[in-house]
């Protein structure tokens, strides 16, 4: 059984939805006022590593429609990067709902396969 939203929101994990959401934010916040730093792309406020992203197409064309949805809805764009981080996250907080009483996360050892484990997943939301 999947926790509440209530205790979702008291997890470790959803911390980094709102880091997210105030990265999202920061532009909205710059005023013409605001001192202009180095020229080029501002540092992010969230330390993060560069990783290798292989995809197919229809892979690519299904994150990038999703995006697309979300930026509609949202009013501001959404990096793919974003994207898959929020995806990272969300996906730890339904498996930390699954944690025995120690806290420990563990995939049921009958789980042999991603099909297997996307039927797991489905049945624990």
């Amino acid at each position: 059984m999947a926790k509440s939203a209530k205790k979702i929101k008291k997890s470790r994990l959803y911390p980094w939805f709102a880091l997210l959401e105030m990265e999202l934010s920061k532009s909205e916040h710059e005023t013409p006022e605001t001192p202009k730093g180095k020229r080029g792309r501002p540092s992010s406020g969230l330390v993060r590593k560069k990783i290798g992203l292989y995809q197919t197409e229809d892979q690519l064309q299904m994150m990038d429609s999703i995006i697309q949805m979300l930026e509609e809805r949202l009013g501001r764009k959404i990096s793919r990067g974003t994207f898959i981080s929020f995806l990272t996250v969300r996906l730890m907080i339904l498996l930390d709902s699954q944690a025995g009483p120690d806290g420990k996360v563990e995939i049921p050892e009958d789980i042999k396969s991603l099909t297997g484990f996307a039927e797991w997943l489905e049945s624990i939301e």
